[in-house]
């Protein structure tokens, strides 16, 4: 097998709380032919099957059982001709390198480094010395080195390639055919993908952006065609559509073959199984586990497959990608109810509102009292580059009256936003749940009748109003009940809620005899009200857009007539189940999508028959666990960057002390 001939994986299941997870397959007893490492998710144990150039198993060696220890890396490390491991211990960051006999067994190992905030995210022959490097990356910090290693387990030198936590290697491979391993970098933020080609000192010769697509993933690098230069896997993840793409030695794409689409099942291996210098696949059914040796031929179609095993419990490894949970200084003495990124810095909606730098909490709460409720604020917006928060509070207005629920933020504290300066009680005659910008205009949702600081008559909101950056309005007569959560989808404004009607007030401020029925959630195209199917049969408290559909979470049994368990998604058309939806007693809070799969926070403690302790994600086929969860409610989630800012009502999170707010970061 060619050197540095990586194998890039992108596997949708769970292990320690991933959302990714990578794979590689190596030759492990020196006949030329890959073999497969596999790991039951559920025992930690380690197997090694040899296998038949046929795609079957010609044997099995067990390597060690542990859940919690896993094999992140794999490659040549001592040029003997047999692949190694790099193993590392979840509890204490302590990463080993396994030198490894033809058999299975361990010949000898060695201690490379101890950091729970470091691990090794690729391997490959970086300065063409036949002997395999590592890739490290700092995980808080995103800082990624090329650690060149000598025969012995022990570190050479090491270049640092860069440091940012947006940016990931997602590839490795000899794509310009000079012996050194190159790179494949994306961006999370953009999904600008490009190859790195590489020098043999770690240093960028030069580099050419291959897509630019959040939507895609590369699932599998190898040389497919028997040319020499590395060829890649590239999957839409909306579609599933996977294709081989033959590369030239510039990182231009020579021609391409789609070899599958289907949302259902992706590629978690590659390598030379039959020893024909043809990389070969390892292709999986995500729902069934039904794992399969794919022998490929060089035109990129499939020339026979052997199904090695199905079972949803057993993943090919090693396991890359995965995830951590980690606190954000001292966190909040009150639950936290939103977050929103303003002037560069995170802001949380509390008791009161906290500014967080990266470092340390910062009280932004002058101004907020609690003088008519209880001081909590649930809403935040970034409207005009100014900061907006709604919640259940009173700001004093300059000839100190009163103004409730709703206040910007000016001159490092909190004042009114439309008019009510001499209006004592002006301001939202309930909370505010729920803020959002659409059409050039702030909008807020909530338990409030009344909005703004006009004469009453002029000023019923119906649970719903628009702010223009002046004053506050009516949106298109409201609703029956409070609104929970907004969202946009399609251009148009969706609300959800305790409500059933929708366009419930006629400008009079009387109740509409034309009203429609909207139950639990409606849409607002700028103009008028109109439902999204029959909706739910029970109330909806979040909102999320994720691969192009619209997820909506809550307490509630059906969908558009159709069974969903407390979460269901629209595709525009028609509303259909999410698996078998979220159970162990509770409701969703919140929703959010976050490195290509959709999050969900709340009160419950299993999904879609697996335990979670309030909050899990969906990849498309399956409900998993994220880490250990939570101790207490999740209430909100936002993306931040490349982490997950996670807000409620707890004190651990990933089993870690955690006042009320943590993050989730998956590694690559």
């Amino acid at each position: 097998m060619k050197k540095c001939r990586r194998v890039i994986v992108f596997v949708l299941l769970s292990f320690l709380g991933a959302g990714m997870l990578w794979a590689e397959t190596g030759d492990f007893n020196k006949d030329g032919r890959s073999d497969l490492l596999l790991r039951y998710d559920s025992t930690g144990k380690t197997v090694l099957w040899f296998m038949n150039a046929d795609g079957t198993r010609s044997s099995s060696k067990t390597i060690f059982t542990d859940t919690n220890a896993s094999v992140i890396g794999i490659g040549d490390f001592n040029k003997d001709g047999i692949t190694d491991l790099i193993r590392r211990k979840a509890s204490s960051g302590q990463t080993t390198i396994w030198f490894m006999n033809a058999d299975g067994t361990r010949k000898s190992y060695k201690i490379i480094f101890t950091d729970m905030n470091a691990t090794v995210v690729r391997t490959g022959d970086f300065n063409k010395d036949g002997i395999c490097d590592l890739i490290k990356r700092t995980i808080t910090s995103g800082q990624t080195t090329i650690w060149f290693m000598n025969a012995d387990g022990t570190r050479k030198s090491y270049k640092i390639i860069f440091t940012d936590k947006d940016t990931a290697i997602v590839g490795t491979g000899d794509f310009n055919k000079d012996g050194i391993c190159d790179l494949i970098v994306k961006k999370a933020s953009s999904g600008q993908t490009a190859i790195w080609f590489m020098n043999a000192d770690g240093t960028r010769k030069s580099d050419k952006i291959i897509f630019t697509d959040v939507n895609t993933a590369i699932v599998g690098t190898g040389d497919f065609n028997k040319d020499g230069v590395c060829d890649l896997i590239r999957r839409k993840t909306s579609s599933g559509q996977a294709a081989i793409w033959f590369m030239n030695a510039d990182g231009t794409r020579k021609s391409y073959k789609v070899i599958f689409t289907d949302t259902n099942t992706t590629v978690v291996g590659t390598g030379d199984f039959d020893n024909d210098g043809i990389t070969d696949l390892i292709v999986r059914k995500i729902a069934s586990g039904q794992t399969a040796v794919w022998l490929m031929n060089a035109d990129g179609s499939r020339r026979s497959y052997k199904t090695s095993f199905t079972n949803t419990n057993l993943i090919v490894a090693p396991t890359r990608g995965f995830g951590v949970w980690s606190r954000l200084g001292n966190g909040l003495e009150s639950n936290v109810n939103s977050f929103v990124s303003y002037a560069g810095k995170l802001y949380a909606a509390s008791y009161g509102v906290a500014e967080w730098n990266g470092t340390t909490w910062t009280d932004k709460s002058s101004g907020l009292h609690a003088l008519f409720g209880s001081g909590d604020v649930y809403a935040l917006a970034n409207f005009n580059n100014v900061l907006f928060s709604g919640g259940d509070f009173t700001v004093y207005t300059p000839e100190s009256n009163w103004y409730n629920n709703a206040a910007r933020f000016s001159s490092g504290s909190w004042t009114t936003c439309g008019s009510g300066t001499g209006n004592d009680g002006s301001g939202m005659s309930g909370y505010v749940n729920s803020m959002i910008v659409y059409n050039g205009q702030l909008y807020a949702g909530g338990s409030f009748a009344t909005a703004g600081g006009a004469p009453l008559y002029e000023r019923d909101a119906a649970y719903i109003a628009r702010f223009d950056g002046t004053e506050w309005h009516p949106v298109g007569g409201g609703m029956n009940a409070n609104v929970t959560d907004m969202v946009i989808y399609n251009g148009e404004l969706v609300v959800s809620g305790f409500f059933t009607r929708a366009a419930y007030l006629t400008s009079k401020g009387t109740e509409n005899p034309g009203s429609i029925s909207a139950n639990y959630i409606a849409r607002w195209n700028g103009t008028s009200w109109s439902p999204l199917g029959s909706g739910m049969n029970g109330k909806v408290t979040a909102l999320a857009v994720h691969n192009g559909m619209l997820y909506a979470g809550g307490s509630f049994t059906t969908a558009g007539g159709v069974p969903a368990a407390s979460i269901a998604k629209w595709n525009g058309t028609s509303w259909s189940s999410v698996g078998s939806g979220i159970s162990g007693g509770g409701q969703i809070y919140t929703l959010a999508s976050y490195n290509n799969e959709l999050y969900a926070g709340g009160t419950f403690t299993a999904g879609g028959g697996n335990a979670g302790n309030h909050i899990m994600s969906w990849d498309g086929m399956n409900w998993k666990s994220v880490g250990s969860g939570t101790d207490g409610n999740v209430i909100f989630l936002f993306p931040y960057g490349s982490d997950l800012m996670v807000g409620g009502s707890f004190s651990t999170a990933g089993g870690y002390s955690a006042e009320n707010v943590a993050k989730y970061f998956i590694t690559h």
